[in-house]
This record gives structure tokens, C-alpha cells and sequence, in this order.
């Protein structure tokens, strides 16, 4: 019957929606528009990047070659005839490859970042030429081996971050409750809360990871024994080829309220809220717990969602917030940790940075950003050692496992379930000499492998536990 078919995608169409089969396709072509049906929008988008460039930076080398213009091929392929998109477009050779390679780099205007899209964009013309996936030209690899990178342009626009929180200021932000003196309103800040929890401690990508947690079709939950897990939609991001959507991936939340007991709101709390989201009463509650935030967000009617927008209207509907990690920004602004906010992709790099400050080893923190051991060394916590992770890259679904990081994180807060590793006889003998000299504390963040120096602290002084009394709404004259 006509409107119950596929449910449409709101907005435009991309170009790899737009693509269809040229007539009397054949099998090549049709492999290849799987291939091309398989890569991320952004890869796509890089590999027509990466021909621009050569016709922008090597335009007489190319023209040398016939290649043909951007713009001039079949509308109808992956990109639109921006570039070649089928085998019989393709006119690459070795040596044209090459030759207009290394006019790219003799230019002398292209960045090291603009020659790995050409050379990747190279490698994709290899492709339609019928060559191995994820490999290039032949001659490739000795003509980049030839580039001084060091004598290379620097890129005036650097995609690595360079705010990014510190694990002090996540302390501050995610120990400090909310008030009626906020910025933000009460029912926008539980929002940011969760969308700060997933961007900087969970280290969620801004786009791709938020994008598959915003469209979360399943949640796990208990909230006695203060876990709680959203699926990503599609599976874990930045898999490729027929890997794409074969990995389930969870985002996990911990419980963060005082006393190592989840303090649950009441069912009825969002009868309380008024039209503007602000409480019209005092909250007895921890309000910078992810899953009490979660637990008063899925108490309004509607599909459970993280990220909830708060309408005019004085109610969470179907809309979603548009852009989660700018939220989760404003909140940690809100939250008096800054003034000048956070870079947008600097989640990542949080998460190891206190994963670093703690302790957390590879083994635990995996659960939370399934990266290999060797690019995650690469690329955030360099000071890791060299492990054998093994061939598995699945996350599991044991809840001890996959929030044992999150509650190390937890425990440097004060807050949730505290982890206390066993000891061994002679580590419980000096446990027990520390506290009688009474220095309990100095022997529990040892045995947490929590920092003991106070210095790290940057003056934030020690964790204190919080009164929700002290919630209280100012009265009217």
C-alpha cells in the first residue's frame, strides 16, 4: 500500500543516494558501485578532494596525460561526475600516476595532508583499474620515499585539537551540581550533562559516534547496580569495506552520585518542571549523574533518547538536538570550567588524557574506545606499554568489564562505586601501616591507583560530599 514502505531519510539526497548503474552495466561496474555504496560519505568526499588537487597544483601534467577535467564525467555515478566513479572512466596509468604525483609535490603549494589526498585519491584510480583494494600504483611508494616532508608547506588549518579538558576540569564540572543561579536551564542542562559525559569522558567522535548514540535504537539499564548502555546505530564507526556495521558497540554510563548508591529522581519530578524547564521545587537528588539525568529524560512520553530537545512548548518531543557537542560545550561553560570553550573534536583526546592521569591501562579504557592498542598508543595515550590485545575486537556486554574504567574515573570524582583491587599480603601490610598513621586516604588512592600528589589538583581542594539541600529555590517577595 502506498506510505508504508521504506521510511524516507528527511533532507537531500547525497550523491551516493543519487548513483544508479549506467545502462548495460558491467559486472565490473556493478562490483564497483558496491564498492563505492560501502564507503563513508567523508571518504568519498576526500577522494574528490585529492583529484582536485592534482588539477589545481599539477594542471600541465595532467592535461599532459588526458585526464579528464573535474565536472566532465557520468552525473549519474558516486560523485556526482565531480570524478571518475566507474572502471571505463578511468584512464590511470603507472606512469601517468607517477609523473603527476611527483609535479603535485614539486609544486611546492601542497601540504603533507593535501599529498596523502592525492596519493589516496591515486589509489582509488588504481581500483577502478581493477587493482587490489587499499593498495596504490606500484610506483607510488618510491616516489613518496623521494618527498622531504620536513621542507613541505605547514598546513595553515590543523585538524588536531588543542583545548581540550583536563582531567581537573571534568572533576569540577562533573562534581558541581546544578543551581537556580545557572546559565542554562534546568531541562537543557540534564541534556548537556549527558552530552558532556559522552563527548569528554566516554571520548565520543562529534560526528560520526554522536550521530550513532543520537539514533540509539536499544538501552540496557540497571539502575541498582548503577550501569547503564546505548547501542550504536550501525555499529562501531570507522570500519570499512565489508567490516562496516559487523562490530555492536555500546556507549556505557556509570552512576556518579554520592555514597557509591543511586539516588533515583522521583517518577513524577517532570510534573514539577515548568514551561521554561526550570524545577518548581527543591531537588533532593544528584543531578550530575548521567543515569539520573537519563532516568528523568526517559520519563517524559516518547522513545527513550539521549539527546532530547527542549521545546518552547515545556516538553521533550521527537526533535533531537542538533549539534550534541556544542551543547556539551556550553555546558562545561556553564559549569564555570572555562570561558573560551573546548575544540569539537577534542573528546577523543580527553578521554586520554585521564585515562593517562589515572592509570587506566589498555585493557580497561578499550572497552570504551575499541581502538587497536597500537593506534591508540599512536595517536592519544602514548605512554601505554606494548600489549598483545589478541585477534578480538569486540567489546562484550559485561557490564565489570566495560564501565571498569568509568568507575576508576569515578573513583577520582568521589563519586559512584568505588573500586578496591585486592591486595596481596604484603600490600595489605603496608595498606594497614598507612592508616595507622593516619593516612587512610594517602593508602585508599594507592590502592585505587589514584594521583596522591595534591599538586595535580590545581587548587581545586578535596572532594567534598554534597548536601541537595542546599537546591533550595529563592522565594518570592
Amino acid at each position: 500500500m502506498p506510505g508504508r514502505g521504506k521510511k524516507r531519510k528527511r533532507g537531500p539526497k547525497g550523491l551516493q543516494e543519487k548513483a544508479s548503474l549506467p545502462r548495460y552495466a558491467g559486472f565490473d561496474t556493478k562490483l564497483q558501485g558496491d564498492k563505492n555504496e560501502m564507503r563513508e560519505p567523508s571518504t568519498m568526499k576526500g577522494l574528490r578532494w585529492g583529484f582536485n588537487l592534482m588539477w589545481e597544483h599539477a594542471e600541465a601534467e595532467t592535461e599532459k596525460h588526458n585526464i579528464p577535467k573535474p565536472g566532465t564525467f557520468d552525473k549519474k555515478n558516486h560523485h556526482g561526475g565531480a570524478m571518475w566513479g566507474w572502471p571505463r572512466e578511468c584512464n590511470m596509468t603507472d606512469n601517468k600516476a607517477k609523473r603527476i604525483f611527483y609535479a603535485c609535490y614539486k609544486s611546492g603549494n601542497m601540504t603533507e595532508p593535501m599529498l596523502r589526498a592525492v596519493r589516496k585519491s591515486l589509489a582509488y584510480a588504481y581500483e577502478l583499474k581493477g587493482g587490489e583494494p587499499l593498495q596504490n600504483w606500484p610506483s607510488i611508494k618510491g616516489v613518496w620515499q623521494t618527498f622531504k616532508l620536513c621542507d613541505l608547506p605547514k598546513s595553515e588549518m590543523s585538524q588536531k585539537p588543542e583545548l581540550i579538558p583536563t582531567p581537573q576540569q571534568l572533576k569540577q564540572a562533573f562534581t558541581k551540581e546544578w543551581d537556580p543561579d545557572c546559565s542554562m536551564v534546568f531541562a537543557v542542562w540534564i541534556v548537556g550533562l549527558i552530552a558532556a559525559f559522552d563527548s569528554f569522558v566516554n571520548g565520543l567522535r562529534s560526528n560520526e559516534d554522536i550521530s550513532r548514540v543520537k539514533n540509539s535504537p536499544r538501552h540496557v539499564y540497571d539502575w541498582d547496580a548503577g550501569w547503564e548502555c546505548s547501542e550504536f546505530k550501525g555499529g562501531r564507526a570507522k570500519l570499512c569495506g565489508n567490516k562496516k556495521g559487523t562490530r555492536e558497540w555500546w556507549v556505557w554510563r556509570i552512576c556518579l552520585c554520592p555514597g557509591g548508591r543511586h539516588i533515583r529522581p522521583p517518577h513524577n519530578f517532570k510534573d514539577l518542571i515548568d514551561q521554561a524547564g526550570n524545577p518548581t521545587v527543591n531537588i533532593k537528588w544528584c543531578t550530575c549523574c548521567p543515569l539520573a539525568a537519563l532516568e528523568l529524560l526517559w520519563s517524559y512520553p516518547g522513545p527513550q533518547r539521549c539527546y532530547p530537545k527542549w521545546l518552547k512548548s515545556g516538553t521533550f518531543k521527537k526533535q533531537n538536538e542538533g549539534d550534541v557537542i556544542q551543547l556539551a560545550i556550553q555546558w562545561m561553560i556553564a559549569q564555570g570550567v572555562t570561558e573560551v570553550g573546548f575544540d569539537t573534536n577534542s573528546g577523543r583526546k580527553s578521554l586520554a588524557q585521564w585515562c593517562d592521569y589515572l592509570n587506566a591501562p589498555f585493557d580497561e579504557s578499550f572497552y570504551i574506545h575499541g581502538d587497536h592498542p597500537d593506534v591508540w598508543r599512536k595517536s592519544y595515550q602514548h605512554g601505554i606499554p606494548t600489549i598483545k590485545k589478541g585477534n578480538s575486537r569486540e567489546q562484550g556486554r559485561n557490564p565489570n568489564e566495560c564501565t571498569k574504567a568509568l568507575r576508576r574515573f569515578g573513583g577520582y570524582l568521589g563519586r559512584g562505586r568505588q573500586l578496591k583491587p585486592r591486595l596481596n599480603r604484603q600490600e595489605r601490610y603496608l595498606h594497614h601501616f598507612l592508616e595507622t598513621v593516619n593516612r587512610g586516604d594517602l593508602a585508599d588512592k594507592i590502592r585505587r591507583d589514584l594521583p596522591s600528589d595534591d599538586e595535580n589538583e590545581q587548587k581545586m581542594g578535596p572532594y567534598c560530599a554534597v548536601s541537595y539541600t542546599h537546591l533550595t529555590l529563592p522565594t518570592k517577595a
